[in-house]
């Protein structure tokens, strides 16, 4: 369990989460909301995740955009399967939101609940289908 809620974590810490968690598999908790990630963090991380235990994923109200959020449909589509994955409050428009729609409901069997919310989903369409 990884609790670093509003820990302060940038982009030059998220290589030593994705080392704690190639050292530590089966972790299945991470909580990293609240912090400064941006999609070079998040894509850090996503690399990660396929090979890791992490079954709820919490990167709300970060710096996340729709590369970051592309780089976890990735891996969602390599193997990693969460449970929960809350992405709310983050800047992730349509493109994004999308593939991690689409990444989930093609590979993600066990995930229950993804969050969006408070993203700038501009258009109907994208609104719709998130």
């Amino acid at each position: 369990m990884v609790l670093l809620e509003e820990a302060g974590l940038g982009d030059e810490h998220a290589d030593e989460v994705a080392d704690y968690l190639r050292d530590n598999a089966r972790t299945e908790l991470l909580h990293l909301g609240r912090n400064e990630l941006t999609d070079a963090g998040v894509c850090a991380i996503a690399s990660t995740l396929p090979t890791c235990a992490v079954r709820r994923l919490s990167l709300a109200g970060n710096n996340l955009q729709d590369e970051g959020a592309l780089a976890l449909a990735d891996a969602l589509a390599d193997g990693f399967a969460p449970e929960q994955l809350d992405l709310s409050d983050n800047m992730i428009t349509d493109e994004g939101a999308l593939a991690l729609i689409s990444k989930a409901t093609a590979h993600a069997q066990h995930l229950r609940w993804l969050d969006l919310s408070l993203n700038p989903l501009i258009s109907d369409a994208g609104r719709a289908a998130a």
